[in-house]
């Protein structure tokens, strides 16, 4: 018998327990694959493969891998997991919602157990697996350049910026001027300090007049400075 791959990478979140369930379904139907959950410390079923590896060795693994599942997520991290197997030509099945969407628009979608189950038979026969690992890996050459994202949460940031308030001229803004000009680089804390504010101060207007000055940039560390450059 051909045994083949299921991928999941998946931690013990609640999915995986809906999940299993649709794979027991699936193995009592057929038991030609294997479910590979790298991130299980022990298998819990007679077809879960749990071998870790190093990250070039994991990606041979996704490439040999028939197909991926992608859960209903309520946060990206699971973007980032079929991310990694779109790249290596892995085609997923992924739940119906917009975070994977904008993955791969030309994936296969699920809503329910039973359309899930229904894929996964599916793509143990090897043309519909085929099929969908060229379309998925066209559209991640053609659509998931990274230079071209970037440009683009560039310019979705600066739109976000450019709609934040400006504090405008005023006495405290001219003192924590003045208070950057002497001091050369200060953090937020002392700036606050300087002029006897809490936390009940919204600071993002300021910030926005700050950055505005001609002589006035942020540098990035542990702690944040904004500094003096005449």
């Amino acid at each position: 018998m051909v045994v083949r791959s299921l991928l999941l990478i998946f931690c013990l979140a609640k999915n995986y327990k809906d999940f299993l369930e649709i794979m027991d379904k699936l193995y009592e139907q057929r038991q030609d694959f294997k479910v590979w959950v790298p991130l299980l410390d022990k298998p819990n079923r007679e077809y879960v493969i749990v071998d870790k590896f190093d990250k070039d060795l994991y990606y041979k693994k996704l490439k040999n891998c028939c197909v991926g599942f992608s859960p209903k997520q309520t946060y990206g991290g699971w973007s980032v997991a079929t991310t990694d197997g779109l790249m290596n030509g892995l085609p997923y099945i992924m739940y119906d919602d917009t975070y994977y969407k904008e993955l791969n628009p030309t994936a296969d979608f699920f809503t329910t157990d039973d359309d899930a189950l229904l894929l996964l038979d599916s793509y143990l026969d090897t043309p519909r697996r085929n099929l969908q690992a060229k379309r998925s890996l066209k559209y991640v050459r053609e659509k998931l350049i990274y230079a071209d994202e970037m440009l683009r949460m560039s310019y979705l940031i600066n739109r976000l910026l450019s709609k934040q308030k400006v504090m405008g001229d005023s006495e405290k803004l001219n003192e924590i001027i003045h208070y950057i000009r002497k001091r050369t680089s200060v953090t937020k804390q002392e700036m606050m300090g300087f002029v006897g504010w809490g936390r009940g101060i919204k600071w993002s207007p300021y910030r926005r007049a700050l950055m505005k000055h001609p002589n006035i940039y942020d540098v990035n560390d542990s702690e944040p400075k904004y500094c003096w450059n005449e």
